[in-house]
């Protein structure tokens, strides 16, 4: 998966991400890990929340692969609805 289409698919919630990356080798605890980094917006935080308090969304969402964050994206609420 790439960031263009993780950048579409919030796109299509309209929610934009102020940084989307893959991290290789991050230190960890427990070793060296890979996975995606996704950062939002104080106000882009609080609108899924007002829309969905159900749905977890900070500032910094990490995920340890593309399919653990194309399964998020599809549990926020669509920004687009309001």
């Amino acid at each position: 998966m790439t960031k263009r289409k993780i950048e579409s698919a919030l796109q299509k919630k309209g929610i934009e991400a102020d940084r989307i990356e893959y991290i290789q080798g991050s230190p960890t605890p427990t070793g060296y890990a890979s996975g995606w980094e996704v950062d939002l917006s104080d106000e882009v935080e609080d609108a899924i929340y007002i829309a969905d308090p159900n749905v977890k969304a900070d500032n910094f969402m990490e995920f340890d692969t593309s399919l653990d964050v194309m399964k998020w994206i599809k549990k926020l609420p669509d920004l687009n609805a309001k």
